[in-house]
């Protein structure tokens, strides 16, 4: 194991490096915690050939919500397109959350 102090800086880091960040932040909070459900959250808006023309991706975990990025065509913009997908993931979130050991109102996640 390299020293505390030989930082590498990257602006171009590989995918499987920071899966392995998420990865290991994941089990760490999931062991301080005692919650273990958490799951990737992804909504595509595809076109008649299947090419993605809108979309978001994050993830839900203990009773939360989070999205990572959210991206709509030029063409697709100012047509609401975007606010729906927010509320699309926000109701799934909320869905995924209604589990008996959660409270039933959280203002993380609450219905505006």
């Amino acid at each position: 194991m390299g020293s505390p102090e030989d930082f590498r800086i990257e602006d171009d880091p590989r995918r499987e490096d920071i899966a392995l960040l998420d990865e290991r932040l994941y089990e760490f909070n999931a062991v301080a915690s005692g919650v273990d459900d958490g799951r990737s959250l992804a909504i595509f808006v595809r076109d008649a050939d299947g090419t993605i023309v809108a979309g978001l991706h994050g993830w839900t975990w203990g009773g939360t919500g989070f999205v990572q990025a959210i991206w709509v065509h030029e063409e697709l913009r100012r047509r609401g397109l975007g606010a729906r997908l927010l509320a699309a993931a926000e109701a799934e979130a909320l869905a995924r959350r209604r589990r008996p050991d959660l409270p039933p109102q959280d203002a993380r996640l609450s219905p505006r």
